[in-house]
């Protein structure tokens, strides 16, 4: 068993993280929690509409206002042009976020209920209020700040990237649990996330927005990769 997975048998040694804050002191989940006698809410999962494609460290960064701005316009167009790739590769990334989200817990025999099916939501933070979900003992919140392809700088390879954070809380919103997982360390440019933090497969690095956009299926690929290291390592 991952000594990050969620499971009940694992849980005690998680380190986790207070309030969603990557400095904030780590906190242990409480071992008297039986998550195996619990009914557990899933709720709407948080992520960005649409794939992003970024440079940490861009050239345009250098040149103030007007770098920036023209760094927001290629981004934006290369996350629609990964848009249009996801598309045709068939992989809708927000059906595929919720249903390794459920699987990581199903997977450990977590009894759980979903809220609000099919509402992903843009969201960077903790959803509230809670939604009202009869029957549920304990509400598990999903959000992904990051989803796509980052590159460090401008001269080196886009890889894919995910952020996410997830925690527990019981119906009144006390939290008991907390993580966040890196799917590529580059995303911690601060040097101050506690949580796992995975290294992309080499196999799927791209030079360039073209060399994405020429091996469609590749890139797709990489994104599926992601999100099976990531479910792996939230179970």
């Amino acid at each position: 068993m991952n000594k990050n997975s969620f499971s009940a048998t694992a849980m005690i040694s998680l380190a986790i993280l207070i309030g969603g804050c990557a400095s904030t002191p780590q906190q242990k989940l409480d071992a008297s929690v039986d998550l195996q006698s619990k009914t557990i809410a899933v709720v709407p999962l948080g992520a960005p509409k649409m794939a992003e494609v970024r440079v940490i460290s861009s050239t345009g960064a250098a040149f103030g206002l007007i770098g920036g701005l023209a760094d927001a316009a290629r981004f934006q167009a290369h996350a629609k042009d990964l848009a249009q790739i996801l598309d045709q590769q068939q992989l809708d990334f927000h059906a595929e976020l919720e249903r390794g989200v459920l699987g990581a817990l199903e997977n450990d025999g977590l009894k759980t209920v979903l809220s609000d099916k099919g509402t992903t939501t843009e969201r960077g933070k903790w959803l509230a209020p809670l939604p009202n979900t009869p029957g549920a003992d304990l509400y598990f919140d999903v959000f992904f700040r990051e989803f796509g392809y980052v590159a460090q700088s401008d001269a080196t390879a886009y890889v894919p990237a995910i952020d996410l954070l997830a925690r527990v809380t019981d119906s009144s919103g006390k939290q008991l649990f907390y993580t966040q997982i890196l799917y590529n360390p580059n995303l911690d440019v601060l040097g101050n996330v506690k949580g796992p933090k995975i290294a992309p497969d080499p196999q799927y690095q791209f030079a360039s927005m073209d060399a994405i956009k020429g091996n469609p299926q590749k890139a797709a690929d990489g994104l599926r990769a992601a999100m099976t290291a990531v479910f792996n390592e939230l179970r």
